[in-house]
């Protein structure tokens, strides 16, 4: 990942976030708030979808 600047290409499907193959993904499954995000392989999991609102 790297700083914003126009240049990245990360599309929404209306559940997750995808860049390339990979989706922005909760690490661990953690639930908590303050939970580690992380770059990872898509597979359509839970802590892969997202809700916003």
């Amino acid at each position: 990942m790297w700083d914003c600047n126009g240049g990245q290409t990360w599309a929404w499907n209306g559940k997750q976030l995808i860049h390339g193959n990979k989706c922005l993904d909760i690490s661990g499954a953690n639930q908590w708030n303050g939970a580690a995000v992380q770059m990872w392989d898509s597979n359509g999991s839970a802590q892969q979808q997202w809700h916003v609102g």
